[in-house]
């Protein structure tokens, strides 16, 4: 029932796990940090599984190969134990876990370039993740979401492409049907689009996206039907 903030230093290329712990009298106070080095530059974490005593996370490292890709890490209050790495030839700007659909979605590339890497947990009921193809995402892809946007129980994602001024949609695709994600059309949403949030703002059940835009200074909500 206790709750750790973990927090990444890129510069450093270290994970910190802070304790939180709240008093009898409901005070709460940040315990002594735990400091690990972690041989990569994390910039982003999210959370795949918490499990008895013990998370896991995954996390993008912005480093060039062999060390840059993403990682998981077994995380406990005091200790971080890496379990994967996979190395990648884009370097990473963002990362993102549904959890439920058992989808990890990670976007690199530079300002004139981006590609979207898919991952999903596989049918043994190991809990690992299987490579499900790599998709070409509109120019500077910064920030990727993933969830079941369409209730078929399958990891639906979303890319801001900024130099693009638009949103990447994906919806997922049964393993069978040749790729893994079938690209819908690109969303309008203003110019220099960057961070994004899936979230049922109206709660009829069906996500909204809302989107963040630099240049244009507004945020644009769409609704999918």
């Amino acid at each position: 029932g206790s709750l750790e903030a973990v927090v990444t230093d890129p510069r450093a290329s270290k994970v910190v796990i802070v304790p939180i712990e709240t008093s009898a009298d409901g005070v709460v106070r940040f315990g002594a940090p735990h400091e690990f080095e972690v041989g990569g530059s994390p910039i982003q974490l999210a959370l795949v599984a918490s499990q008895k005593g013990a998370s896991i996370v995954a996390a993008a490292l912005s480093d060039a190969p062999p060390r840059g890709g993403w990682s998981t890490w077994r995380l406990t209050r005091t200790e971080l134990t890496e379990t994967y790495h996979q190395t990648m030839d884009e370097r990473a700007r963002a990362l993102a876990v549904d959890a439920a659909t058992g989808t990890l979605a990670y976007v690199g590339g530079a300002d004139s370039s981006g590609a979207l890497s898919l991952y999903r947990r596989d049918t043994s009921g190991g809990g690992n993740l299987g490579y499900g193809g790599t998709f070409a995402t509109g120019l500077r892809a910064f920030a990727v979401r993933c969830a079941d946007l369409d209730g078929d129980g399958r990891g639906d994602v979303v890319v801001s492409a900024q130099n693009s001024h638009h949103l990447n949609l994906w919806l997922g695709a049964a393993p069978a049907s040749g790729p893994a994600l079938t690209r819908l059309p690109d969303i309008g949403v203003g110019t220099g689009p960057l961070e994004v949030l899936l979230a049922d703002l109206d709660g009829d059940g069906v996500p909204e996206i809302v989107s963040a835009s630099a240049f244009s200074d507004e945020i644009a909500v769409v609704h999918l039907r």
